[in-house]
């Protein structure tokens, strides 16, 4: 309710909600543009494990939005960010990449834990799904871990459905 979105899923972690959400959205074959103040965990997920399984990722500077751009490829099938960054505080035009990529048919994902949903509403600019470790500024008490994707029904129904399967019940 607080990010504007009509579903939302809670899974165990706040990398549980990012790659929960990479290993549906992209398959062997796959590209997946990234930007260089993402998380690190997230950066090393997306950069070690997913080539494993044939998924193809380029990191390009937050905020050079030529070089997002240029980045897209025939097979890029979504653009991922944090904005704003965690320590940096770097912000993205969420509409100007949300135009770029949804023009190319590449969704958005943006984590934007560090904003809370009182700062920030990616979806309101047309991002596809957003993800936020709720243990850090939501839960904010220490007392708990887990994370969330939040986005319309349309995307998250097969992440639900594959919620058992990757063991990300709450």
């Amino acid at each position: 309710a607080l990010e504007g979105g009509q579903d939302a899923i809670l899974v165990s972690s706040g990398m549980g909600a990012v790659t929960g959400a990479l290993l549906l959205l992209l398959k062997a074959g796959d590209h997946l543009i990234l930007t260089d103040e993402c998380y690190h965990s997230t950066l090393n997920f997306c950069e070690k494990f997913l080539p494993r399984y044939g998924v193809e990722s380029s990191l390009v500077p937050h905020g050079d939005y030529a070089a997002i751009e240029a980045a897209i490829r025939p097979n890029t099938r979504l653009i991922l960010s944090e904005s704003p960054t965690n320590p940096f505080n770097h912000c993205l035009d969420l509409k100007r990449v949300v135009e770029m990529a949804h023009s190319r048919g590449v969704k958005v994902m943006i984590d934007s834990t560090f904003a809370t949903p009182l700062n920030l509403r990616p979806l309101d600019y047309g991002v596809d799904l957003v993800v936020h470790s709720v243990t850090k500024y939501l839960a904010g008490h220490n007392d708990l871990m887990a994370g969330v994707v939040i986005g319309s029904v349309k995307e998250l129904t097969p992440l639900r459905q594959m919620q058992a399967l990757f063991g990300q019940i709450v």
